[in-house]
């Protein structure tokens, strides 16, 4: 399942609970949280504290899988600014403007 926001993450925890005919209480004992809490994050809190909600997922046997491109990828593709300043201009900043031949 692709999960692109809270709303995804609450669904899916919504699903895998019910699935083992959980309430939200029986969850929230197993978590060592509120029944308040779980209806929360099932409605897709987006302030969730992120360590309870890996305990959650664990808890339900959700396994989390994060994709996208490796760091060197990232780095590799990331543009260049051609609009930064040059030393010459960094040293205008610093001094102050001075002739130049």
């Amino acid at each position: 399942m692709l999960v692109s926001g809270p709303k995804d993450i609450g669904m899916l925890i919504r699903a895998k609970r019910s699935e083992r005919s959980w309430t939200q209480g029986d969850l929230a004992k197993h978590v060592g949280t509120t029944q308040r809490w779980i209806s929360e994050v099932e409605n897709g809190k987006a302030t969730a504290e992120i360590g309870m909600v890996l305990q959650t997922l664990s808890m339900l046997g959700i396994r989390l899988e994060v994709g996208g491109p490796s760091p060197e990828h990232v780095h590799r593709y990331t543009p260049v600014s051609h609009d930064m300043p040059t030393i010459e201009d960094l040293d205008d900043i610093v001094d102050g403007p001075a002739f130049r031949p």
